[in-house]
């Protein structure tokens, strides 16, 4: 398990680095837009769940890996807030 954790550490990482890039993105978009990307957000959405994932994968909440060792690529579906 040490080992696919410091895999996930980094691809938590990497993972950071590109949301990053798409909030600027998406802050540059609405800015010059004025609208929101729909696609930027959907990228967004996944890259915010697939960390999500990895997070419950480092801290012992599952035993389930997430992707590439495991589960699919999250979905950029909004999940709905209760």
């Amino acid at each position: 398990r040490l080992l696919f954790m410091a895999i996930y550490g980094l691809l938590a990482w990497l993972a950071g680095m590109v949301g990053f890039v798409i909030v600027v993105l998406g802050f540059f978009w609405v800015l010059f837009k004025g609208e929101v990307n729909r696609q930027l957000r959907e990228i967004g959405q996944a890259i915010a769940s697939y960390m999500y994932d990895i997070i419950r994968y480092l801290t012992f909440n599952t035993d389930e890996k997430p992707f590439p060792f495991g589960g699919a690529w999250p979905s950029g579906e909004a999940k709905e807030e209760s």
